[in-house]
């Protein structure tokens, strides 16, 4: 089993496209796996955290100036958002995505992303520590903005559960590593990374259910939603990378961080909400949600030459 596993693991580039492919050709599967969505999402973050490991999260360094990368990314982003789409009367479940989307923390796939890229994973791991860490509160200010979510009193057990959640799988990836992993090697992380392929496969195969009906039924919809994602995963890292490489933004982010940043700046967690926001807001986004699963994973592709380009000396 080992063995397959690491297999799947050093196979992770093509496995994820795979998902893509699989879950829009036979969305049968993404609608038997839709209501476990939360479940692996959490299954893969304590998957995440045994990989890690405490010692990473707490010795983050840097944790102050990371935390105000985090504030601008996932408060000052999608309250700027919210305030662009309500000046210009943009509605709807679209915008509304795009605002919880900029509000996520880094997802755990960056990481071998920016590894993809060429460039050093660190910088990306650090802020997604911090990030995940600080997602309980920064999530307040955006859910209080948005009617959908109903009181504050709502807004809080969101932000609640969530931190709840994150606790709660972390401290069980914590656990596995002290119990299975004390002093891991290259093929125990390889056998983990394989389970952590796994679960991504089946959390993209389940995002994309809706993508396949949609497809055959209004399949200008999705390719609208499909440009619009792509242009806000790919927008946000171009406006992210044009930031960190300029006089202003290195005075926050070091040189050799500007590409981790700038990849975590379109590509964000939002599955993680699936596990903590009612259904009755997470269903109509599924559809944006798994068009934004493609450009997300193939950005190794369509960014990469130019994050290739990127000089990054220290």
């Amino acid at each position: 089993m080992t063995t397959v596993l690491r297999a799947i693991a050093a196979r992770g580039k093509i496995a994820l496209p795979f998902g893509l492919v699989v879950g829009i050709a036979f969305p049968v599967l993404g609608d038997a796996i839709k209501p476990w969505l939360g479940l692996v999402v959490l299954i893969l973050l304590a998957l995440a955290a045994m990989r890690l490991g405490p010692k990473p999260v707490l010795a983050a360094r840097g944790g102050g100036r990371l935390g105000l990368v985090v504030l601008l990314y996932q408060v000052a982003v999608p309250l700027a958002l919210f305030a662009i789409f309500d000046a210009v009367g943009w509605t709807g479940t679209v915008p509304l995505a795009i605002v919880l989307l900029a509000s996520a923390a880094s997802t755990t796939a960056n990481i071998n992303i920016v590894l993809l890229t060429g460039h050093d994973q660190a910088p990306a791991l650090r802020l997604l520590v911090i990030g995940m860490a600080m997602l309980p509160l920064t999530c307040i200010p955006v859910f209080t903005l948005l009617p959908e979510l109903g009181s504050p009193a709502a807004v809080a057990w969101v932000s609640a559960k969530l931190f709840t959640y994150i606790v709660l799988a972390t401290a069980v990836g914590f656990a596995l590593r002290h119990l299975f992993m004390r002093e891991p090697d290259d093929g125990d992380l390889a056998t983990v990374d394989g389970l952590s392929t796994i679960m991504l496969v089946v959390i993209v195969v389940g995002l994309m259910g809706a993508v396949s009906p949609a497809l055959r039924d209004t399949p200008l919809l999705v390719l609208q939603i499909l440009a619009i994602a792509t242009a806000t995963s790919l927008g946000l890292q171009v406006l992210a990378l044009l930031l960190w490489r300029s006089s202003v933004g290195q005075k926050l982010a070091q040189v050799h961080e500007a590409v981790g940043f700038a990849v975590i700046g379109g590509n964000r967690n939002m599955a993680l909400y699936i596990a903590a926001l009612p259904a009755s807001i997470i269903d109509p986004m599924l559809l944006f949600i798994g068009c934004y699963q493609i450009p997300m994973y193939l950005t190794p592709i369509l960014l990469g030459p130019l994050y290739k380009r990127v000089e990054t000396r220290r």
